[in-house]
């Protein structure tokens, strides 16, 4: 039995870039796990060459739930007019401006549920969690869009192989040889709910090489009842199931 950190990030703004380009305006709708790990190596002051290597995969567990609909306050998605151009910056070097309809989620808010296998690195996150501290400040997405956290606890979990319908309340990863059917979703338990399919990068390697999964998820943050096809995290404290990232 694993003990999960527990803790929220939420902020006025958010931009989790789509990096179908360099110069991509569009988001994810939540945070993938590439920039969790970038914004717990930022709490701790790791360099960003080597944060890292402090989180692979096989190490550092992680699952996002979305927390609030969006929808309800000022709009789920909105767009942010933003001046870009070519070259490195400054008046000399500035050419080809051209205005750009960013993509931004208003007052995103998530829950994080975090294990790492290196206890040092586990407990420094903790001491850093309950203590509302982090070596740089954290941002969702953009330098500009600050982050809130909030910390909830360190709670037991425990893995579960499920056969029949369960609700999870997290983002869900998917295997694209095996992916979730209708028959694998119990809707009449769910109302006014709009799935969602996306592919998002994972986890990262040096040279900045991407390892990107596909996930299902709810977009206004509803839970899913479905039949899992691989273990699901119950969280007992909080009367959650949830999947890892992997």
């Amino acid at each position: 039995m694993n003990k999960l950190l527990v803790f929220e990030i939420e902020g006025v703004f958010a931009h989790f870039r789509k990096g179908y380009t360099t110069t991509s305006p569009l988001t994810y709708d939540f945070p993938p796990r590439t920039v969790l790990i970038g914004m717990l190596g930022a709490m701790l002051g790791f360099d960003e060459d080597t944060y890292v290597e402090n989180f692979p995969l096989e190490k550092c567990r992680v699952g996002i739930r979305i927390l609030n609909d969006t929808r309800t306050r000022s709009g789920y998605k909105i767009r942010l007019k933003e001046n870009w151009r070519e070259g490195p910056g400054g008046k000399i070097e500035m050419k080809n401006v051209s205005q750009v309809g960013l993509e931004v989620l208003r007052y995103p808010s998530y829950r994080i549920y975090l294990h790492h296998d290196d206890k040092n690195t586990y407990e420094r996150i903790k001491a850093l969690l309950s203590k509302g501290e982090s070596f740089f400040n954290p941002y969702l997405g953009l330098k500009e869009f600050m982050c809130k956290i909030k910390y909830r606890g360190k709670f037991p979990s425990e893995s579960r192989v499920e056969n029949n319908f369960v609700k999870i309340e997290s983002i869900i990863p998917e295997d694209p040889k095996s992916p979730y059917s209708p028959e694998d979703i119990d809707d009449s338990k769910m109302e006014d709910y709009s799935l969602r399919r996306d592919i998002v990068p994972n986890e990262v390697y040096k040279g900045r090489e991407f390892k990107r999964i596909t996930v299902l998820y709810e977009v206004n943050g509803k839970p899913l009842w479905i039949r899992p096809k691989k273990e699901a995290i119950f969280v007992s404290a909080l009367d959650e199931r949830i999947m890892f990232l992997e």
